[in-house]
């Protein structure tokens, strides 16, 4: 391609851009006005108990289309703000505690191996990559059956890179979703937006950072995610 041809082709996907964020901030505030009205009708002390179960459904729905617009919109804009040096243990016991009550509602254990003898910081946004590592963790929990085992989640690192490691024990990925795995929008699941790894990668990418996935059928799946080392301190 021409450095003209793809002058053009860089325009032309900005003008998609601009246009898709428009309609995603339309259709946010749409469902905003909705579900104020929803969870008006919700406050109304006589309201039949058959219709406050059909408004309890509306204002589900509406929080679903809501986050489903927030987590699109995550995954197309461009990384803006502040980062500063974070701990890389804050930021997995951060991880570890946000799926704590889908862990324990599954009986899976979630645990963290953090090293001994230093600690290791990078530069980031803290919340953009906790949410990062959240996705991860909650696709590793609801990758196994209730009860059925750990989730480990663990750091090293030297003065120049650090590596943050998730393995699960859940039902593993065929050659052909390990594929298309961070495609947004792809899914397995019933109920998922295929938009959590996409966006898990795309703040790791963001962060100058990659990610790279093993996993096999009924084997499990491992996550090495590498970032450069902000600084190593002892103890």
């Amino acid at each position: 391609m021409s450095p003209k041809a793809k002058k053009s082709e860089l325009e032309r996907l900005a003008a998609v851009g601009r246009a898709q964020g428009f309609l995603m901030h339309e259709m946010r505030n749409t469902l905003v006005m909705a579900g104020l009205l929803a969870r008006n009708l919700q406050k109304r002390p006589k309201l039949a108990k058959k219709d406050r179960v059909t408004v309890d459904r509306i204002i589900e729905t509406i929080n679903a289309g809501e986050k489903l617009i927030r987590d699109s919109m995550d995954l197309f804009k461009p990384m803006t703000g502040k980062r500063s040096a974070v701990g890389v243990g804050n930021l997995l016991q951060g991880a570890v505690r946000s799926v704590g009550p889908l862990a324990k509602e599954r009986s899976i254990l979630v645990q963290k191996d953090l090293p001994r003898g230093y600690r290791a910081e990078i530069l980031c946004s803290r919340r953009k990559f906790q949410y990062a590592l959240s996705n991860i963790l909650r696709n590793a929990v609801e990758s196994m059956r209730a009860g059925a085992g750990v989730v480990n989640i663990a750091y090293r690192a030297n003065e120049r890179r650090v590596t943050i490691e998730t393995s699960d024990m859940g039902r593993g990925m065929s050659k052909e979703t390990l594929e298309r795995v961070f495609d947004p929008f792809f899914t397995t699941k019933e109920d998922g937006s295929g938009l959590g790894l996409a966006i898990a990668k795309k703040i790791i990418e963001d962060h100058e950072g990659t990610i790279r996935i093993k996993s096999e059928p009924k084997r499990g799946t491992k996550f090495t995610i590498s970032l450069p080392t902000a600084k190593l301190l002892k103890g």
